[in-house]
């Protein structure tokens, strides 16, 4: 008599996936399936109420929420500038003797005009808003009288090399604060 190979059985033995298709396979279809065949008709009417009372379930088991407004609880204050006017704007920041560089005025006289863009772009060369402590502090408005020396806006850097940058944007835009002897 041969022996069995036990490391042969082992090989042969069924994966979980054939094992799960076996069980499937025991189960009885043809009582079912005779009476689907014997009554067409009837089961498809069965079939449907099934899936009738599934949806029907389902809708009152899921049933969607209703939408709820959510109304803001803290009013927003709101300033209304005229025009000429200068907003007040009160930031956190530290400011460093350091990195400070102070624009004054070189003829008295009346504030003209004030060309947002260069005075932005101060600010970004100085390395606001990335920087907390860099950026512009202006001291002056449009229409204010000054004098020789008035201070008009400080400029806030951390790094020496940003300052740099600062008084080279500045020394070939001069025009950021025109100084008119009257008020046009």
């Amino acid at each position: 008599m041969p022996k069995k190979d036990v490391n042969a059985a082992q090989k042969f033995k069924p994966s979980r996936r054939e094992l799960i298709l076996q069980r499937f396979r025991r189960i009885n279809y043809r009582r079912p399936v005779s009476y689907i065949q014997k009554r067409p008709f009837f089961s498809f009417f069965i079939a449907l109420a099934l899936l009738a009372t599934l949806i029907l379930l389902g809708s009152t088991i899921f049933k969607e929420k209703p939408f709820e407004e959510v109304k803001p609880s803290l009013v927003k204050a709101v300033k209304v500038f005229k025009i000429g006017e200068a907003p007040k704007v009160s930031v956190q920041a530290v400011a460093k003797k350091s990195g400070v560089i102070k624009i004054s005025a070189q003829t008295p006289g009346i504030v003209s005009s004030i060309n947002c863009r260069f005075i932005a772009r101060l600010a970004k060369l100085a390395g606001a808003p990335a920087a907390k402590s860099a950026g512009l502090e202006m001291h002056v408005k449009l229409g204010d009288s000054i004098e020789t020396g008035a201070r008009l806006f400080t400029l806030h850097a951390e790094a020496p090399g940003e300052l740099e940058y600062v008084l080279d944007f500045h020394r070939t835009h001069r025009d950021a604060i025109q100084i008119t002897e009257e008020l046009v």
